[in-house]
């Protein structure tokens, strides 16, 4: 992985992992000296995370990054959902848009995955209107 794309995860991650840098009154905001009158949001001075906290993080996405990445390749196991109990052996639902060529997705899953693994998703087209599920 390129060094750009891990600082872009790392700062996503910090977004996630650490508490809010905004300091100040009301709604986190401070009004900036140079803009009176201003109600722009200014990071305070210590927002930014030590060099120790950047490397955990960078340190913990490198660590996630094989179950951060999947592929079609992972459909079987990541359509798994273990909070719906399914007789075994029984497909996991993979839903798709209304607009996507079942066939089509169906005949390009069934090439990539194989028989045995395909058999283990079960393909359901969503309505196309929304507020009938």
């Amino acid at each position: 992985m390129d060094d750009r794309r891990l600082r872009n995860l790392a700062a996503a991650a910090m977004l996630v992992l650490l508490p809010s840098p905004w300091k100040g009154e009301g709604l986190g905001v401070r009004v900036s000296p140079k803009r009176e009158g201003s109600r722009a949001r200014v990071p305070a001075d210590d927002a930014l995370p030590s060099p120790e906290r950047i490397q955990a993080v960078r340190a913990y996405i490198k660590k996630a990054w094989s179950t951060l990445g999947r592929s079609n390749r992972d459909l079987p196991r990541a359509a798994l959902d273990p909070k719906m109990k399914r007789a075994e052996g029984q497909p996991s639902p993979v839903y798709l848009s209304p607009r996507e060529d079942r066939e089509r997705v169906a005949s390009e899953l069934k090439a990539i995955l194989g028989p045995a693994e395909f058999a283990k998703i079960e393909l359901r087209t969503l309505p196309p209107d929304p507020n009938t599920i």
